[in-house]
């Protein structure tokens, strides 16, 4: 009898190898960093379709910023460069203030 688990016990064990492993191909995700090279140079923010944030990973060892363009071509920007900085705080303060305020209007309203 324990011949006869031992057995279904691999059995189980082969088939969970199999099941992970083909689970693993699905998800498999290219390990690299996105952006090969980042510029520094000055992009229009009106000419931005979508910016995008990637932290540093165990994949990439530093934070990549993409811009996507209207014209849906992606550049790779240096997230230090100064202009970009400056955008990003203008941002952050343009996003805090529209919260506040709404957050203002929804106090009054009650």
């Amino acid at each position: 009898m324990s011949l006869m688990k031992a057995c279904f016990t691999l059995l189980l064990f082969i088939l969970l190898i199999s099941h992970v492993a083909t689970l693993h191909e699905s998800l498999r995700i290219d390990l690299k960093c996105q952006c090969q090279m980042k510029t520094s140079l000055y992009i229009q923010q009106r000419s931005w379709h979508q910016l995008e944030f990637f932290p540093a990973s165990n994949h990439c060892r530093t934070m990549e910023a993409i811009i996507t363009l209207k014209d849906r071509r992606r550049i790779c920007v240096n997230p230090t460069a100064p202009w970009f900085v400056r955008v990003m705080e203008r941002l952050i303060f343009r996003q805090n203030k529209s919260t506040k305020e709404i957050e203002n209007k929804n106090a009054g309203a009650t």
